[in-house]
């Protein structure tokens, strides 16, 4: 593509159009069939607020994917791109726990979508240990041995 005069914006701009646009279609399709099979295989369950849980995952998608495209600007390789994607997920991760940030973070909003559609009102919780009482205590290990 740069052969042909193209500059490295237009290219990166159509690259991250192309990867956005089958990311779409292929996450609402499958929403789609999802949802059809569920409403055919259990009548009369209905979940409060499933468009705004689906759009919550879509745009979380989005965000990697925007934080992948960036990745592969920065860096030559396709391995480091990858790498830097999974280093600010970790980092996410990490600022998640914060009391500042844990109610705003992309993998709690993502995490949590399930309670949202099954109550009337989203649990907003105040600090970690709010949360982590809720879902039953402490949280189950990382490594449970080597």
């Amino acid at each position: 593509m740069f052969t042909k005069g193209l500059s490295r914006r237009a290219v990166v701009l159509s690259k991250f159009t192309s990867s956005a646009v089958i990311m779409t279609v292929s996450y609402w399709l499958s929403f789609a069939v999802a949802w059809a099979y569920t409403a055919y295989l259990w009548p009369g369950e209905g979940f409060k607020h499933l468009l705004l849980s689906a759009f919550v995952v879509w745009l979380t998608a989005l965000l990697y994917l925007c934080i992948l495209m960036l990745g592969c600007v920065m860096f030559r390789q396709a391995f480091t791109a990858i790498l830097f994607l999974l280093v600010f997920t970790v980092v996410m991760g990490l600022l998640s726990m914060t009391p500042l940030l844990e109610g705003v973070s992309p993998s709690f909003l993502v995490v949590k979508n399930v309670d949202h559609r099954r109550s009337s009102s989203f649990p907003v919780y105040t600090s970690w240990d709010s949360y982590r009482n809720s879902v039953g205590g402490t949280p189950a290990p990382v490594c449970y041995g080597v």
